[in-house]
């Protein structure tokens, strides 16, 4: 399985996708919610599935132990998506030219 996730990257949980960690015994993440990644899992579920399972720095699970020793709840990598993060740039750009009242046209996405 392929990951194109990484650590300290900020993640969004997708609407309509269970967030429910496997086994469900720990916290339910709400759609759209913001996270950051702060370990990335490879597991082999008890069914023969092989899953990523993802661990936030906002979140810690219980520990549950397997034959490979303590492994912490995660989350299925499947039910997130990176999160967008937009820049102030063009706004700031545009709040200096309506600051300085210039004849200058100001320029604006339509």
């Amino acid at each position: 399985m392929t990951c194109n996730f990484r650590v300290g990257q900020k993640v969004v949980g997708i609407k309509g996708h269970g967030l429910k960690p496997t086994p469900n015994q720990a916290i339910t993440i709400r759609a759209n919610q913001v996270l950051t990644i702060r370990a990335i899992q490879n597991a082999k579920r008890s069914n023969g599935e092989e899953q990523i399972g993802l661990l936030f720095e906002e979140i810690r699970n219980v520990s549950v132990p397997t034959i490979y020793g303590q492994w912490e709840l995660d989350y299925d990598a499947r039910c997130f998506r990176p999160a967008v993060e937009r820049g102030t740039g063009k706004g700031m750009s545009i709040l200096r030219d309506l600051l300085n009242k210039t004849d200058k046209p100001v320029e604006v996405d339509a």
